[in-house]
């Protein structure tokens, strides 16, 4: 059985060419027009993303939506500094 670890004690020969399940809070608050009014979740998400991505893991991420009030929101029309993949 694997054993569960934190993303800050891998390393890179961990990650290289590997498959990351991420469950990651990716949901935005969303006000009545349908703008963006909190994306804490994903900006908060982001260093552990881009630390995946850039040792060479294939990061899976996962999600859950919690309220109507909130929306997962597709990356293009996220600001672009929290795009990681465009």
């Amino acid at each position: 059985m694997a054993t569960k670890r934190s993303v800050g004690t891998l390393g890179d020969k961990d990650l290289r060419g590997k498959k990351v399940f991420l469950h990651a809070d990716l949901n935005v608050l969303l006000d009545d027009s349908q703008n963006i009014t909190d994306d804490n979740g994903i900006r908060a998400s982001m260093p552990s993303i881009n630390f995946l991505m850039g040792k060479g893991a294939k990061v899976i991420l996962a999600n859950h939506l919690v309220s109507t009030r909130f929306s997962i929101c597709a990356c293009g029309v996220l600001p672009r500094d929290l795009c990681c993949f465009s």
